[in-house]
């Protein structure tokens, strides 16, 4: 599949600044329960770059675009420590647009069209104590 498509049909972005950090997806992993919790896979950071921290924190990143929304409720969790929820993460979340392309990206091979002084779609958030976030 395309990569544009692919990202298009409701691939999104996600990175912790931690490594050893697992992603809590499902209910089936339980923080705390034992040491084994399921590590989410590697994701590439991508050529699409991010504004200072202060600028990017924010629960509703849609701006205005239009799309299907998508409500994200994640939990990050130490791999390292019993896998109890880890407080103080700093997670960025990023997507497309529905048409396949990036704020604060553009004219580039990847994504021709220009939108590098625009800013959609990208927020970043710090877990709380139970190491979750949520989008609104």
């Amino acid at each position: 599949m395309e990569r544009k498509k692919f990202l298009r049909n409701g691939f999104f972005g996600l990175t912790t600044v931690l490594t050893g950090a697992a992603i809590l997806t499902d209910k089936k992993n339980k923080p705390g329960a034992d040491d084994e919790c399921a590590v989410s896979p590697k994701e590439t950071k991508g050529p699409f770059p991010n504004r200072t921290p202060a600028e990017m924190v924010m629960a509703n990143i849609k701006s205005d675009r239009a799309g299907i929304p998508m409500l994200i409720s994640l939990a990050v969790l130490d791999k390292n420590n019993k896998c109890n929820p880890l407080a103080g993460a700093i997670v960025d979340v990023w997507h497309c647009d529905k048409d396949g392309n990036y704020s604060e990206y553009g004219n580039h091979p990847m994504q021709r069209k220009d939108f590098s002084q625009a800013h959609f779609l990208r927020g970043r958030q710090t877990t709380d104590t139970s190491g979750k976030v949520r989008s609104k």
